[in-house]
């Protein structure tokens, strides 16, 4: 048996595909498929494929792309009483900021705190108090402990 999609279907699973994509973070082919869709649907039938496209984008470090096509999907005006200008938007403006600031070092010196500080064993919920740092980890063992091995616990 053999099936042809239209035009129209095969947008439809493109659609869904991309969505299913993004949702589940693969975003290099959900970048393609809403690029696809973006091009050929020039948002009659799928408005949001830009907004996701740039989404996605952004969600990959593409800021120039994905600022052009926050622009883009706001110069369409796709749903003017939905939240979705507003985030593309914002959106615009966090690409535009990331880009500016991409690639700038961060002055910092990391210094390994000591051998008992990430090991083998997980420490965590770190805080200050003054100027010492508390964290717990479960690298205790309980010495009257009868089980066999004996049990870790957090201290």
């Amino acid at each position: 048996l053999k099936y042809r999609l239209s035009a129209r279907d095969s947008l439809v699973v493109l659609y869904q595909y991309a969505e299913s994509a993004r949702q589940f973070n693969a975003f290099d082919p959900a970048e393609k498929a809403y690029q696809t869709i973006a091009d050929k649907d020039q948002g009659k039938q799928y408005p949001l494929s830009r907004y996701w496209l740039a989404v996605v984008e952004q969600r990959q470090e593409k800021y120039e792309e994905a600022a052009l096509h926050f622009e883009q999907f706001l110069q369409q005006n796709p749903a003017p009483n939905s939240p979705y200008p507003e985030w593309a938007q914002q959106g615009l403006e966090n690409a535009e900021q990331a880009r500016r600031t991409t690639g700038l070092p961060i002055p910092i010196h990391p210094t390994r705190l000591g051998r008992d500080i990430n090991d083998s064993n997980a420490e965590y919920v770190a805080d200050f108090l003054g100027d010492t740092l508390i964290y717990s980890t479960l690298n205790d063992i309980y010495n009257k402990d009868t089980h066999k091995p004996p049990r870790k616990y957090t201290k």
